[in-house]
């Protein structure tokens, strides 16, 4: 997936929570809250900025991860930040993700509860001497195609 920008919404479903700035390596720069949707935020990052910078680290799979080094290298991720906004930052524990600035998503296209996807991440720290097809990445193809070819 072509990295849009580096401006991107915090979505609690299809809710814009805040604007933030993050690097190609998943670092936040500026966040801009939505105070008409402070509700939303995170109960992880409530607190204060650096409280929030954290919630957002623990998103990202562990560096320690079992495998994570040669999963990474295999799908061609320069870290598990990088992974984690490439993916758009879904999870299946929680409803947040982020959506470019540019861009015009909706929570019911990509979900990870109503959608299908591949896990090829953990494909490959679990079953590290398989031969796994990753041409297959972890973020819904058909999904991304729609609104990157607009």
């Amino acid at each position: 997936m072509k990295i849009v920008g580096n401006e991107y919404w915090l979505m609690h479903k299809n809710v814009r929570v805040c604007l933030m700035e993050i690097s190609e390596e998943g670092i936040l720069g500026n966040v801009r809250r939505n105070e008409a949707a402070a509700a939303h935020f995170p109960l992880g990052g409530q607190m204060n900025p650096m409280k929030f910078h954290e919630w957002w680290r623990d998103r990202a799979i562990p560096r320690t991860r079992h495998g994570a080094k040669t999963a990474l290298q295999k799908l061609g991720y320069s870290s598990t930040n990088s992974a984690l906004v490439n993916n758009l930052a879904l999870s299946l524990s929680d409803c947040y993700w982020i959506m470019p600035r540019s861009e015009d998503m909706t929570w019911e296209e990509i979900n990870l509860f109503a959608n299908d996807f591949v896990d090829s991440f953990g494909e490959l720290t679990l079953n590290q001497d398989s031969i796994i097809d990753i041409r297959k990445e972890t973020r819904f193809d058909s999904v991304w195609r729609k609104y990157s070819s607009s």
